[in-house]
Order: C-alpha cells, then sequence, then structure tokens
C-alpha cells in the first residue's frame, strides 16, 4: 500500500513580484499521478497535488490564478507572458510529468511561436508530447518517473533526482540500465490531461485536451472556457468512427472515457492518418479571451475538483462580497459577457 496524506501539505512562496501559497491533498488512491513542475525552483513533486493562487499583472488586468491540484507555472515565459499547466496523469503518473516539464519548452521553439503564432505553436506542442515520449530518450525517461512513482507507492521516499551508484561497477545508476526501451515500443499506454492558459499582455489563451477545465471569473459569475471531450460529443464520435474506433456506453473501444488525451498511444497507431485524426488525439482546443478589469480569477483544475463541486464554489470563497447566483434566475438564458473565440 502505498501513504497517504491524511492532512493538506500547505507552504507559502514568493518571488521578486509575486507571492503565492500552495495546499496539497492526496485523493482516494495509494499514491498520486499528477504532476508538478515549477520554473522558479526548477524542482518535481512526485507525490504531491498542489493548488496554488498567483496574482498576475496584464496591462490594466489584474488576475489570480488558482491552480488546483497540480500546475507547471512559469510566470516569466518570454518578456511578456505568462504560462501556467495542469496536467492530471490516468493509469500513472509519468506522462502528467512528461508534460508538465517539457510542453511549455515545446511551445517555445515551435517556429510559430517565434513568428507570433502563439495558437499554432501551443497545438504543435501538444501533439509532439506524443512524439516525444515515443523516441527511445522519452521512453527513457518514462521509465525513471515510473520508478519514481513506484518507490512512493512503496512508502519509500522519492528520489531528489540524484542518480544511484551500482553497485557492482560503481558508475551512477539513472534508472534506465536495467529497463533499456524495447524495440517495439509504441509509446505510453498511460495518458495526461493538458490544460494550459497563457497571459500575454490583455489577451488569454487557453489550450485543452481532456477533461481538465478553465474557468474565468468575472463581475462575481464563472464563465467555463474549455470544454470536457467526452467520445459522445457528435465530433469527437464522428472522429472516432472515422478513425477505425466505437464508442459503447460513454467510453472509446471499451478503455477510455476520453476523446483526447495525451498519451495513449495504443489508439493513435492508425499510420495513414495524422495526428489530429486518430481515435484518440492530443489536438488541444483553443480559446482566446481579450482580458479586462473585470476579471478577478482564472482557476484551472482537473475533473477531481470539478466534478465534486460546483464551478463556482472555488472562485466564490475567495470573492467578498460575492453571493451564490440564484438557480432560479433568468440569467443563464442571458449572452456571456465572456467574448471568447475559438482558435482556427
Amino acid at each position: 500500500m502505498g501513504t497517504y496524506l491524511r492532512t493538506p501539505d500547505t507552504e507559502d512562496r514568493e518571488n521578486e513580484t509575486i507571492k503565492y501559497g500552495l495546499s496539497a491533498m492526496q485523493g482516494c488512491r495509494s499514491h498520486m499521478e499528477d504532476a508538478v513542475f515549477d520554473d522558479m525552483f526548477d524542482s518535481i513533486e512526485a507525490r504531491l497535488q498542489l493548488s496554488g493562487l498567483r496574482r498576475v499583472q496584464s496591462g490594466s488586468a489584474f488576475l489570480y490564478v488558482v491552480a488546483l491540484l497540480k500546475h507547471a507555472a512559469h510566470l516569466d515565459l518570454d518578456t511578456f507572458a505568462s504560462f501556467f499547466g495542469v496536467y492530471d496523469g490516468h493509469g500513472g503518473k509519468e506522462v502528467a510529468l512528461f508534460c508538465a516539464k517539457y510542453l511549455h519548452q515545446e511551445f517555445m521553439n515551435q517556429e510559430a511561436y517565434l513568428a507570433g503564432d502563439l495558437g499554432t505553436s501551443l497545438r504543435q506542442a501538444f501533439l509532439r508530447m506524443d512524439e516525444r515520449m515515443c523516441s527511445q530518450s522519452g521512453n527513457r525517461e518514462l521509465v525513471i518517473f515510473r520508478g519514481k512513482i513506484e518507490q512512493a507507492s512503496d512508502g519509500m521516499e522519492v528520489s531528489s533526482g540524484s542518480p544511484k551508484l551500482n553497485e557492482h561497477n560503481g558508475h551512477a545508476d539513472d534508472g534506465s540500465s536495467e529497463k533499456e526501451p524495447s524495440p517495439a515500443f509504441h509509446g505510453p499506454n498511460s495518458r495526461s490531461t493538458a490544460c494550459v492558459a497563457i497571459i500575454r499582455n490583455n489577451q488569454l489563451l487557453v489550450a485543452n485536451a481532456g477533461d481538465s477545465r478553465c474557468v474565468i471569473f468575472r463581475k462575481g459569475q464563472a464563465y467555463n472556457l474549455t470544454r470536457d471531450h467526452e467520445p459522445n460529443l457528435e465530433a469527437e464520435k464522428d472522429r472516432i468512427l472515422k478513425a477505425g474506433g466505437f464508442v459503447r456506453y460513454g467510453s472509446v473501444n471499451w478503455t477510455l472515457n476520453l476523446s483526447r488525451s495525451i498519451g495513449d498511444m495504443e489508439l493513435k497507431r492508425n499510420k495513414s492518418l495524422p495526428a489530429d485524426e486518430q481515435i484518440v488525439t492530443a489536438n488541444p482546443d483553443l480559446n482566446t479571451v481579450e482580458l479586462c478589469n473585470d476579471d478577478e480569477f482564472l482557476v484551472i483544475a482537473c475533473d477531481g475538483i470539478c466534478g465534486s463541486a460546483k464551478e463556482q464554489a472555488p472562485l466564490l470563497s475567495y470573492a467578498d462580497p460575492v453571493s451564490e447566483p440564484d438557480s432560479d434566475s433568468d440569467d443563464d438564458e442571458e449572452e456571456s459577457p465572456v467574448e471568447s473565440e475559438p482558435w482556427d
């Protein structure tokens, strides 16, 4: 059995301009499958789910960014941009850790990024995660991540990253020598959702694959900026069927209740189809929102948070004074003041 967190693990951190708090609490699993990678402290926490509160200045608008459960936070991605991501691992934590470590790097390495096309760069970065994990070097790193997770689930301390010495030859061992990738390796069958928000000047860009969510808080109301990628959605089901898959009881090929994810390579092996037309794809939905002074919170959370509480709840707890909307009112029929649009 693994080691359970019985009480929240909290701490405060700050740099020269931003102060924020972290709070961690484990669910019912024996070990964590959620990823954390913090650029300021250059560390990977392999056993904790973290939530953070950041105040980000974006032109005339100020936003608190709350990344619930786990996050990748890069406040100074470049001169003008901040990057926030949530990666929710399923079937293992290694894919989530891989994404938390590399997705923002791939985003910045794309030619589209240098050309100022952030939407295309985000899309390419999501798809590149699958490509990198299918390589020999990518698989070796997944094996190392998996080894750390197995150690944690056995109640042992997670390695700080320092290699062990091999008892037979005295050389450093990074964990890959005993588990060299098989020549037939096709990539990981475990998976991770990915929900990324980029704040650049007064613009918010959101990319999502899976069922993690991004919600913006404006004038006392919460508005979804993402949609869950479920197999029963018409567009998702159409792609699945065209790629040779099937949908039964809300799952893909009896195995998966998501239609988009990073990983799940056993459902992405049709060599005659591009990556965005596979049974399951990492291709994200993209959305952009113009920020204004009415924006107060941005919440990025996994399905465990969104599925167990009203979306307003984590937002309202920070708002003072704000009363919860009347469920019997006609507000739902009014047009959303959040003018968002999908990226092509």
